[in-house]
């Protein structure tokens, strides 16, 4: 195992992870409401931003296969969690806003929370191939827990949807790491072994559950809800699966401390960045309330065509609170679908 290589693998899983999301969502928030299944992924085929979206993933899967290859699940999946900051940095270009004091310190928080559990809790050892058992049990608690986040998303405003839909594939991607570390230790007996074997097959599928689910969380809200949700819970995930499952370790003794300082401060920076106005304004606008008439008539509606601007004046701005006071614009929302 290289430590060193695991580490620069992940970090770079984490870029193209977060060029991914920010594209993908850009190219579905986009898309016409009324379409949906076919029609929806034949309109995102044809759109520049789906297709580099895409590209980046094989490059974020292939980086994620390196890493796992060349270090422990529980090490190189919480440094995933750096894809928070970047997805908030590339979202915040996007949309022309900078990030302010708040969203930086957050940054620092997640890097130093990541140093700390990581430098401290070393993990290390795990077991190379797993009994018939142990993949039947996770398989079990898998589905569970995915039919208990997509059914608690129904019903649900776009943002609680966009979190739970975005849960659920953060965990499926987590499953899906496993898959993976599985099938790179199966790389050393060639080809046939490796196409002989169901691990391949089960990865592909896993894999591509996570992205339909992690597409079904951008559709519903903003991606600074979708995206957090997703990192979090693919981390936590991760590191459940690896010392559970894969019996991984994390020293103990004196290192507790160190560990559970590095996992608050940690948690400390990813609940400041969801405090950013990119978060918690949703990137919707805000509700305009509609006076009523003397006497508490109903008012009467004009349905003649708004005039534009006049010169001179500046039209109204419906951008949300926190990213008008920044100067950056605002996608509207899908009405139908949200």
């Amino acid at each position: 195992m290289h430590v060193v290589a695991a580490v620069v693998l992940a970090a770079l899983t984490s870029v193209a992870n977060a060029a991914s999301a920010t594209l993908q969502w850009h190219a579905t928030s986009n898309a016409p409401c009324e379409l949906q299944g076919i029609g929806l992924a034949r309109h995102l085929l044809r759109r520049r931003e789906y297709l580099l979206a895409v590209g980046a993933l094989v490059v974020s899967f292939l980086l994620q296969a390196a890493a796992l290859h060349e270090g422990d699940l529980a090490l190189v999946q919480p440094l995933l969690v750096l894809e928070l900051p970047f997805t908030l940095l590339l979202a915040s270009a996007w949309l022309g806003v900078g990030l302010d004091r708040r969203e930086v310190l957050g940054a620092v928080a997640i890097g130093l929370g990541l140093a700390l559990l990581l430098g401290a809790g070393a993990p290390h050892g795990g077991r190379v191939g797993l009994p018939a058992g142990a993949w039947l049990m996770t398989a079990a608690v898998t589905v569970v827990v995915l039919a208990l986040l997509v059914i608690g998303s129904s019903g649900s405003g776009p943002v609680r949807r966009a979190v739970l839909l975005s849960a659920a594939a953060g965990v499926e991607f987590s499953v899906t790491a496993l898959l993976v570390k599985a099938v790179t230790d199966r790389v050393g007996g060639g080809l046939g072994h490796l196409l002989l074997g169901w691990p391949v097959y089960a990865m592909a599928a896993a894999g591509i559950l996570a992205v339909l689910l992690q597409q079904q969380g951008f559709r519903a809200g903003p991606i600074a809800a979708a995206k957090p949700s997703t990192t979090i819970a693919t981390t936590a995930g991760s590191v459940v699966i690896g010392l559970l499952v894969l019996h991984e370790r994390l020293r103990g003794g004196v290192a507790l401390l160190p560990e559970l300082v590095g996992v608050a401060v940690l948690l400390a920076g990813i609940i400041e960045l969801a405090r950013s106005p990119l978060i918690s304004d949703g990137g919707r606008p805000e509700p305009v309330s509609v006076p009523v008439g003397a006497q508490g008539e109903p008012p009467v509606i004009d349905l003649r065509p708004a005039p534009g601007p006049s010169a001179g004046t500046t039209p109204p701005d419906d951008r949300p609170a926190g990213v008008r006071s920044r100067g950056g614009p605002s996608p509207a929302p899908c009405k139908s679908c949200c």
